[in-house]
């Protein structure tokens, strides 16, 4: 009880907390009570995790974290002397932050343009709409007329 008067009225961290473990606290608040939907400003877990524990001014040195089966690199922090954010490999490359969700929006808007384009062009020297695989039950190709 005397710890807890002390880092209310201090607003500091305990001193015997463990980095990890606060770490740890942050993602599964961000997971399981806020739900990663809902974060503040469309942040990842990962994220909010590093936000709060630059605000508290602890965690400075870490940038791997792991929740369950999944390893969470962190973005670099704030603080002074901090260590670098890891760049992922593997299998972890793909993480789910706001720019990498926009570079997969970007990809897929593209990819959708030049569909869209190719069919047109299709449609075009063919004189009529191209087939779908809707039609797929059809009948197709010179013997089709039989």
């Amino acid at each position: 009880l005397v710890s807890i008067w002390h880092i209310l009225k201090k607003r500091e961290v305990d001193q015997h907390a463990s980095e990890l473990m606060i770490a740890r606290a942050f993602l599964d608040f961000a997971h399981n009570d806020l739900g990663v939907a809902n974060l503040p400003g469309g942040m990842t877990a990962a994220e909010f995790t590093r936000q709060n524990l630059d605000r508290l001014g602890i965690g400075k040195d870490l940038v791997k974290l792991m929740y369950g089966r999944h390893t969470y690199l962190l973005p670099q922090s704030s603080l002074p002397g901090a260590a670098p954010a890891l760049q992922p490999s593997g299998r972890s490359q793909v993480q789910n932050t706001k720019a990498a969700q926009a570079e997969r929006a970007a990809k897929a808007q593209a990819k959708r343009e030049a569909l869209a384009e190719k069919r047109a062009e299709a449609e075009a020297r063919m004189g009529r709409p191209r087939k779908t695989r809707s039609d797929k039950g059809t009948k197709r190709g010179p013997h089709s007329k039989k």
